[in-house]
């Protein structure tokens, strides 16, 4: 059993001591929060087995959470900036969402969760680029126009040839054709649409339905076609090339980028700048995955600093703004 004493400093970042004692209050308050314990480490109880200990996992994770709040903060601070209300608010619902009422009876464990996650928004927010002027936009739509070509299909799928044959044949003999795939289509998702697959890019589909997609002429029936998946009867409904405005909404949504991707970029090329150093007692900083390590762990060489659905640390955001 590893035993901890919860005394002095737990851990220091960039000349900043982290209390011990913090670390193990919000330990302590997730035991007696388990639920919410779950929800943020996928652990419902952070002590080791017989023993009113902690795992020495659930220490490191949650000192690594504080090692980060501590570097937004001191961020936010350098720049004079203080959460606004309106962040605030996106803290409290995302909040809610995530934790429901695993959190009911511990109101400092849920302020502190909110108040976190309301500095990791601010400064997301701070460090990301405004959206793109029309004129960018443009410019990225006017850089590759074979990127805009589309090609609208219908199809019904079937098990076999003979089946094929049959279908076809009744297609050209003038049988409804979307009445005809929601009867007769296996692949169902597309069946109950009449056979519709949308207008697509080039490369989503397999060959050589892809070839009798971007080649067959439009309005004729093609087929029957093999693939992997069984014998296609397929029609082209509509080819050519978005105009810009049919285009803008996938050039805005390319160019957005998705919360929390600026601050993890941002903490991915800051945290290693920084001076951490942890207590033994506590575990050990991988300056290569910027983790705490448990105690009698090894580095695993795993990144867990933020990506585009998340900011670091077990009680970090977890969710989209």
């Amino acid at each position: 059993m590893v035993e901890f004493d919860f005394t002095g400093s737990a851990a220091t970042v960039d000349g900043f001591d982290i209390d011990a004692k913090d670390l193990g209050e919000l330990i302590a308050a997730f035991r007696r929060a388990p639920g919410a314990l779950q929800i943020a480490i996928g652990s419902g109880s952070p002590d080791q087995p017989s023993s009113d200990q902690p795992q020495p996992a659930v220490v490191a994770t949650l000192l690594q959470s504080l090692i980060y709040e501590r570097v937004v903060d001191a961020e936010l601070e350098r720049r004079g900036v203080t959460v606004p209300p309106g962040d605030r608010d996106i803290a409290e619902t995302q909040t809610s969402a995530v934790f429901g009422d695993s959190l009911d009876g511990e109101p400092e464990l849920r302020e502190h969760l909110v108040s976190s996650y309301a500095a990791y928004v601010t400064l997301d927010k701070l460090l990301t680029p405004p959206p793109p002027d029309e004129a960018t936009l443009r410019a990225v739509y006017d850089a590759d126009l074979d990127a805009w070509e589309q090609t609208c299909v219908r199809h019904i799928l079937v098990a076999d040839r003979a089946a094929a044959d049959a279908l076809a044949a009744e297609l050209r003999g003038g049988g409804d054709f979307a009445a005809l795939a929601r009867q007769r289509s296996i692949d169902t998702a597309s069946g109950t649409a009449g056979g519709d697959l949308g207008c697509t890019q080039r490369g989503l589909f397999v060959e050589p339905f892809e070839t009798a997609a971007w080649t067959g002429e439009v309005g004729v029936l093609q087929g029957p076609i093999e693939s992997q998946f069984g014998w296609h009867v397929l029609e082209v409904t509509k080819r050519g090339t978005l105009t810009f405005e049919e285009a803008r909404g996938q050039l805005e949504q390319l160019s957005t980028l998705q919360p929390f991707t600026s601050l993890g970029s941002w903490l991915s090329e800051n945290v290693p700048k920084l001076g951490i150093t942890i207590d033994p007692r506590f575990g050990t900083w991988d300056a290569v995955s910027l983790e705490v390590i448990p105690v009698g762990a090894k580095p695993s060489g795993l990144s867990i600093t933020p990506d585009s659905s998340a900011t670091t640390g077990a009680v970090g955001p977890s969710t989209t703004r």
